[in-house]
């Protein structure tokens, strides 16, 4: 080919050489209107989260624990005790909600209050590191030992914190400025398993 004959021959568009693509020998129609479908049919992840808060809003969780418990599965959060019909959506929003004080506390005043109000309605702490990581604040040293029993109990299982970290911080505080020997040892001990 000379340089004349690449003049003379017409461009195409843009758009020309995009259609040619579409016709491909390689795809067939059917597979490229599969992948166009399947693009446009995706969700993004907004319409995740909005879906998501809309069940959240409207006790939609409540209710899919309920039939969980009705099926025997396993609710985690320890919800699978909370037996019942009308007030078991109650319950288990009181207990999120008052963990959630706990893990959102700031300071041993704030967490002493709320670590003694979920106590009070339910017995026992949560097993989870989130819950126990800020019961190491509490003003009475019986809940702090508790909290650390349980978190040893975590560790023993496995179970590693997602924000090791703040724990050992927390454990070291009791180590190093705790007035009681027995917790000061057995933060120490509980340090070096954790950090």
């Amino acid at each position: 080919m000379t340089e004349e004959n690449d003049r003379e021959r017409p461009r195409k568009s843009w758009r020309e050489i995009d259609a040619q693509r579409d016709r491909s020998s390689h795809t067939t129609g059917s597979e490229r209107d599969r992948e166009r479908a399947g693009r446009r049919g995706k969700p993004s992840q907004k319409n995740y989260k909005a879906a998501l808060d809309k069940l959240f809003e409207s006790g939609g969780i409540a209710k899919l624990l309920d039939e969980a418990a009705a099926r025997g599965g396993d609710i985690p959060g320890g919800a699978a005790g909370a037996k019942g019909g009308a007030g078991n959506e109650a319950q288990v929003d009181t207990r999120a909600r008052l963990a959630a004080r706990v893990r959102d506390a700031l300071g041993p005043d704030e967490v002493t209050k709320a670590v003694d109000a979920y106590l009070a309605k339910y017995g026992h702490p949560p097993e989870e590191f989130d819950f126990l990581g800020p019961m190491l604040q509490h003003r009475d040293g019986d809940r702090v030992a508790e909290a650390m029993v349980a978190i040893g109990a975590l560790l023993d299982t496995g179970l590693k914190p997602r924000r090791p970290r703040a724990i050992a911080a927390l454990l070291r505080t009791i180590e190093e400025v705790g007035d009681d020997p027995d917790l000061r040892r057995q933060a120490h001990d509980l340090w070096r398993r954790v950090g």
